[in-house]
């Protein structure tokens, strides 16, 4: 998080100096005597000064330095201070300019502070005190210019990386929709076709949990089995072959006898996987008299 910038005095820059921020001010005016006046009046101040007795020569400075606040006389011979303080603002939008001025008329003020986007007017005599206050203001405003135009730059970059991942994650929800779509109509036509089969057919998970179970065992048991343990409803016998399966004991294993209080014959039980256990295993029953599909 950047610094927040409340000055309220100059030494006040000092805590900004740690990040190398020395405020720096172009004086623009045709008269050496007040550009003598200005140089005195902030010298002792923690400013870097440049000085320019003409518009060019202001201009060369600013492309050669960079200057946080410009001052321009009104009246200068060349060019006069607000279209100056206007091509500044052209070049350097992040300056802060204003005008330093004898010049009494009210309406040209105003227009010229519009035009050249002006952030004060400063009348000749100026007071030294309130001039060099309203110097440190203008100071004050460039640093929150600056910092808000950070913020608002790493706001906008942050916005632009977070409509990346949304778009990321929309594009991960539709493949992953797509993907249990899929899943659901492999499912769904895996319960189909055990349904077809006219023996009872159970599929286990390496928990021994019913994943797929068809209408003939459920008719068997007299209720759904999905998601039932084995040993909620397998007689001890049909529990110990699967048991055997899903440990590892075996990859086939078979029981005839009773299977269930209405159903004597043969079950058959296979691992799924031949080489992993954890893959789950299945169960086929066979009633008495019906030979293996």
């Amino acid at each position: 998080m950047g610094p927040e910038f409340n000055i309220k005095n100059i030494n006040d820059f000092k805590d900004l100096n740690q990040e190398g921020f020395r405020p720096s001010i172009l004086f623009v005016d045709d008269e050496q005597n007040v550009l003598r006046s200005l140089k005195r009046l902030f010298i002792e101040e923690e400013y870097q000064l440049f000085l320019a007795d003409s518009a060019k020569k202001g201009l060369a400075i600013l492309e050669q330095n960079p200057v946080h606040l410009v001052i321009a006389d009104y009246r200068m011979p060349d060019m006069n201070g607000v279209r100056f303080l206007k091509e500044v603002c052209r070049l350097y939008p992040q300056t802060v300019r204003m005008v330093l001025s004898g010049f009494a008329d009210t309406k040209s003020i105003v227009e010229a502070i519009n035009e050249g986007e002006i952030y004060k007017f400063i009348p000749k005599p100026w007071d030294n005190e309130p001039l060099k206050q309203t110097i440190q203001n203008a100071i004050e405003h460039y640093c929150l210019f600056e910092e808000n135009r950070r913020l608002t730059t790493i706001i906008r970059k942050q916005n632009k990386e977070l409509r990346q991942l949304n778009e990321e994650l929309e594009e991960n929800v539709i493949t992953r929709t797509e993907d249990l779509l899929s899943q659901n109509k492999i499912n769904s036509l895996s319960q189909l076709a055990l349904n077809c089969l006219p023996a009872p057919v159970i599929a286990f998970d390496s928990r021994g949990t019913v994943t797929l179970a068809n209408d003939r065992v459920c008719e068997l048991v007299g209720k759904p089995l999905l998601k039932v343990k084995a040993c909620d409803f397998l007689p001890e016998g049909l529990l110990l072959v699967i048991q055997q399966i899903l440990d590892g004991q075996n990859k086939q294993k078979e029981y005839n006898g009773a299977l269930f209080h209405n159903f004597t014959g043969k079950a058959v039980a296979v691992r799924f996987s031949t080489i992993d256990p954890k893959d789950g295993a299945i169960l086929l029953l066979l009633p008495e008299g019906r030979e293996e599909p």
